[in-house]
C-alpha cells in the first residue's frame, strides 16, 4: 500500500510546482513593464559606444599627426589621400537625441581631449535622461 500512496503523490507534487510555476510567471510578467520602462529610461544608451569609438579613431589619428588631435570631429571622416578614413563612417555619429556629440581638446598640447553628449535636455548636468554622458582622453594611452 505504501508503494501505491507515495505514486498518487508525485503527480500532486508535480502539480502543486505546476501550479507555483505558473504563479511565479504570472508575477514576475506583472512587474516585467514597469523593469522595462525602468530600463528604457537609462541613460548614455549608445553613446558610450559611439565615444569609445570616436576616442580610438582619435587615438589612430594622433599617431599618424604626432600626437596631434584633429580640430575638428569631421576630420575623422574626411578621407586621407589613400581614400583611407579614421572612422570608417561617411559622417560622425549622432547622440541618442540627434544632436552632434561635443569634441573639446582639455589643454592645448597636452593631448587630452573630451567627447561628450549632454543628454535628452542638451543642457550641462542633469539626471536620469538628461544626464551628461562624457568620455576623458590622454592621447597616447591606450
Amino acid at each position: 500500500m505504501s508503494d501505491r500512496r507515495a505514486r498518487a503523490q508525485r503527480p500532486r507534487a508535480v502539480v502543486a510546482l505546476q501550479v507555483l510555476s505558473i504563479l511565479l510567471a504570472g508575477t514576475l510578467l506583472g512587474f516585467l513593464p514597469a523593469l522595462m520602462s525602468r530600463l528604457g529610461a537609462t541613460v548614455c544608451r549608445k553613446e558610450p559606444i559611439d565615444l569609445m569609438t570616436l576616442a580610438d579613431a582619435i587615438r589612430g589619428y594622433a599617431r599618424e599627426h604626432g600626437g596631434r588631435a584633429p580640430m575638428t570631429l569631421e576630420e575623422l571622416v574626411e578621407p586621407t589621400p589613400s581614400g583611407e578614413r579614421w572612422l570608417d563612417m561617411d559622417s560622425i555619429p549622432r547622440d541618442g537625441w540627434g544632436r552632434p556629440y561635443l569634441y573639446e581638446p582639455l589643454f592645448e598640447g597636452s593631448g587630452s581631449i573630451r567627447i561628450a553628449c549632454l543628454g535628452a535636455d542638451g543642457l550641462p548636468g542633469g539626471n536620469g535622461d538628461d544626464q551628461d554622458c562624457e568620455l576623458r582622453v590622454l592621447l597616447g594611452s591606450r
